[in-house]
């Protein structure tokens, strides 16, 4: 299994937001990582795998929304036989969470890159990379 790695967040809302990956801080600059609004920005970010609420705590990342004060809790891992990238917004493992993106069955090494959207109602998004709509 091919770990999920974000490449850009894009803000689409007035507002900045906040990233925070719980798994390794190095990824957002020892703490949290501010995106203005309006703008997108290259990140290189691991999702963290996660399998149970246990190792939660220190296995997700976290989107914090200010325009709408939501906080996207967001981790991966395989349920059915299928990775999936799933979420919260209540700051708990749940099982599944919300699916938010599903990798394609046996990608080719290195093409499970994605990019996070903040839509500018709030709602968040993953899609593939290389596809911005």
């Amino acid at each position: 299994m091919e770990t999920t790695v974000i490449r850009l967040i894009d803000n689409r809302t007035d507002m900045p937001i906040s990233v925070t990956n719980k798994e390794n801080l190095k990824d957002t600059n020892n703490g949290s990582r501010d995106i203005p609004p309006n703008q997108g920005e290259q990140i290189t970010i691991s999702i963290p795998w996660c399998d149970n609420a246990v190792s939660f705590a220190r296995h997700h990342m976290e989107v914090t929304v200010q325009k709408t004060g939501t906080t996207w809790s967001v981790w991966q891992a395989e349920f059915d036989l299928r990775v999936k990238v799933l979420a919260s917004t209540d700051w708990a493992w749940h099982n599944p969470g919300i699916e938010l993106y599903r990798p394609p069955d046996d990608p080719p090494i290195g093409t499970n890159d994605v990019l996070i959207v903040i839509e500018e109602s709030g709602k968040l998004r993953i899609d593939p990379w290389g596809h911005r709509v």
